[in-house]
């Protein structure tokens, strides 16, 4: 089984930062397998995702890039050099970093009260469609800039 379809029943139900967790699980994951040079490319790949989703007004993501970048070059150098010594210290660097961040992402998930000291009065979110008699679609569209959420 693929590493990725381990992760397919997590990945459909899980929220933001849930995904950024995962994320950090699968560079691992692929981390640990880096025999192979796809492995690496594939850790890569999830580091770019990583990187691309960074919010940049933020004070931390400055910081965050840098720390995927690093990592993304520690993988390119593993997966270039021939000497397996060097390619394990190599992966096991960028493992250890990962790591960390991966321990900082859960325990940033346990505070139970993290949606409530970001969001004031957050409105509650329903999927679905409704229909009105004779099968008709009733679509409704709110407004509100606001939706709820004073940050």
């Amino acid at each position: 089984m693929d590493i990725t379809e381990k992760y397919a029943q997590r990945i459909a139900e899980a929220t933001p930062l849930q995904l950024v967790i995962i994320l950090h699980e699968l560079i691992i994951e692929y981390i640990n397998d880096g025999a192979s040079k796809s492995d690496i490319d594939k850790a890569c790949s999830f580091l770019g995702e990583l990187f691309s989703s960074l919010n940049m007004d933020m004070p931390i993501a400055e910081d965050l890039a840098n720390l995927f970048l690093f990592v993304n070059r520690l993988l390119i150098r593993a997966k270039l050099t021939r000497k397996d010594d060097e390619k394990n210290q190599l992966l096991a660097d960028g493992r250890k970093i990962i790591s960390g961040l991966l321990n900082s992402w859960e325990e940033l998930e346990k505070n139970d009260d993290l949606e409530n000291t970001i969001f004031n009065n957050p409105q509650q979110i329903f999927a679905g469609l409704t229909y009105e008699k004779g099968g008709k679609l009733s679509e409704f569209l709110d407004d509100d800039p606001n939706r709820g959420y004073k940050v």
